[in-house]
């Protein structure tokens, strides 16, 4: 039993023992820290860096991770026990033009953001996947894209200090 504090974190992580073996508790932590309540990149991260390791040592052994963060928040007494959820878009008034504004948001919201690979290719589409990009280049390609993105949330103009 882990006892967690009001107003604290904690990343639970489950490695395969061909991933036990090739990192160790550092790697653990800055793969938690990098990717705070994102588990799917945090598991990426880990297993990306195992498999260079495997192939520079011309190792084959099976490698898995699983992740979870946990939050626990604080409530007060007599407070209600929920907590507001972020607000996602802002509500536009009947009135209200939809055109953008003429300077640069402040913020912008990014959803999804997709990479085509070699590994699934559709005839159809109008533009096809580069041939030598296969779903590891692409994950680790994106892994890249969110560490700047984090990196600019937290060094930004509206970066709380």
């Amino acid at each position: 039993v882990i006892r967690l504090e009001p107003n604290s974190s904690c990343c639970l992580m489950v490695l395969t023992n061909g991933c036990w073996q090739c990192v160790n508790e550092d790697q653990l932590g800055q793969a938690a820290a990098m990717f705070p309540g994102k588990p799917k990149a945090a598991c990426l991260r880990l297993v990306h860096a195992v498999t260079a390791a495997n192939k520079a040592k011309e190792k084959v052994q099976p490698i898995g991770a699983l992740a979870a963060f946990f939050t626990v928040h604080a409530t007060e007494e007599g407070a209600s026990s929920s907590i507001a959820p972020d607000p996602k878009k802002q509500k536009i008034s009947a009135g209200a033009s939809r055109m953008p504004a003429a300077k640069m948001p402040a913020r912008i919201r990014v959803a999804h953001i997709l990479l085509k690979c070699d590994t699934k290719t559709d005839p159809q589409a109008r533009r096809q996947p580069p041939a030598s990009r296969t779903q590891q280049d692409a994950e680790e390609q994106l892994l890249r894209l969110l560490e700047v993105l984090q990196t600019e949330r937290k060094t930004g103009p509206e970066a709380t200090a």
